[in-house]
C-alpha cells in the first residue's frame, strides 16, 4: 500500500469534456479525472468535520482520501492517529489547528475498491 498526507486542500475540479470516446461504456471503463467526495460529516465531539472520497486510477487501482477540516470558531489543537483504511493502517499522524485547519489522507491502492474499507482513527486534544 503506499500513502501519503497533504496538508491542504485542492478544488475539486468538474471532469473535462473528453470527445474522444467512443461510448458512453468506454469513457465508464476508463480512469476517473475527478474525485468522487461524499458530504462532510462532524465527527464527534464537534471540533472538526470530515468528508470522504475515491478515484478510480485505472488498472484496478483507486485513490481513496480522507479530509479533515477543523471548524473556524474552534481554538483547539487536535491530533488524529491510528488512521486505517479498512485492515490496513495508514503510518501517517496530522494534526489541525487554528492556521492549518485542514488535512487530507490520500491512500493509493491496488487491492481495494471505493466499497471495500472503512476509514477510522483516533482524535485526542494536544495541549
Amino acid at each position: 500500500m503506499n500513502y501519503f498526507a497533504l496538508r491542504f486542500i485542492n478544488r475539486i475540479r468538474q471532469p473535462p469534456t473528453v470527445p474522444n470516446y467512443k461510448s458512453s461504456r468506454e469513457a465508464f471503463e476508463g480512469p476517473d479525472r475527478t474525485i468522487t467526495c461524499r458530504a462532510w460529516k462532524e465527527a464527534s465531539g464537534g471540533e472538526f468535520r470530515v468528508r470522504t472520497g475515491q478515484r478510480y486510477l485505472g488498472g484496478r487501482v483507486c485513490e481513496h482520501y480522507l479530509g479533515f477540516e477543523e471548524y473556524p470558531a474552534s481554538v483547539k489543537a487536535i491530533k488524529l492517529s491510528m488512521i486505517r483504511l479498512g485492515s490496513e493502517e495508514v503510518r501517517e499522524e496530522v494534526v489541525i489547528r487554528p492556521g492549518l485547519s485542514y488535512a487530507i489522507l490520500i491512500v493509493t491502492n491496488g487491492t481495494m475498491t471505493e466499497h471495500k474499507g472503512k476509514w477510522s482513527w483516533t482524535a485526542q486534544e494536544v495541549h
